[in-house]
């Protein structure tokens, strides 16, 4: 019988799944489809957690959260991806899910009046672009066997989100 396909899930709240369902969580449908077109078990690790930055602390990733729910920066997408002793074997992993740099950023910075667009596009190339380009380039070399996904992050602010219709009335900021 052929192996089980194994699959690391890294990041932050995106892909942890924050305020859903374990059935209803991104890592979880990927596993499912997976499982559908290759006929085989999908082994699922999950490090990704509410909240992770790529910055890493060697002091305080050391001690990773005990519920990806709980939001806590540390431990850093860095260590889930190059460090965490929780992947044994990172040569056997086929599949990595990963995402992160929002939090490095900081979300609230995006809607905050002072913030200028060239600001936002600076720290986003930097936090979104660099760092993460960076790790990824590391994370090529500790995951040799495995195809490495970066999703990307869904709009945080939008014509949908509730505070923008509730500010819609008032005159703009920007």
């Amino acid at each position: 019988m052929e192996r089980p396909f194994e699959m690391v899930v890294l990041g932050d709240s995106l892909l942890w799944g924050s305020g859903l369902a374990d059935e209803e969580k991104l890592w979880t449908l990927v596993r499912r489809r997976l499982e559908q077109r290759l006929a085989r078990p999908v082994n699922v690790r999950v490090l990704a957690h509410s909240l992770a930055v790529v910055e890493p602390d060697a002091v305080k990733d050391a001690a990773p959260p005990e519920w990806g729910e709980i939001r806590f920066r540390h431990s850093s997408i860095t260590y889930q991806a190059l460090d965490d002793a929780r992947i044994d074997d990172r040569s056997a992993v086929d599949l990595v899910l990963v995402d992160g740099g929002v939090n490095d950023l900081g979300p609230l910075n995006f809607i905050k009046p002072w913030r200028s667009a060239r600001w936002v596009h600076e720290q986003t190339a930097e936090h979104c672009g660099r760092k993460m380009k960076n790790l990824l380039l590391a994370m090529l070399d500790r995951f040799p066997n495995a195809q490495v996904v970066v999703t990307g992050y869904f709009p945080i602010v939008s014509d949908q989100t509730w505070f923008i219709r509730a500010l819609a009335p008032l005159p703009p900021l920007r």
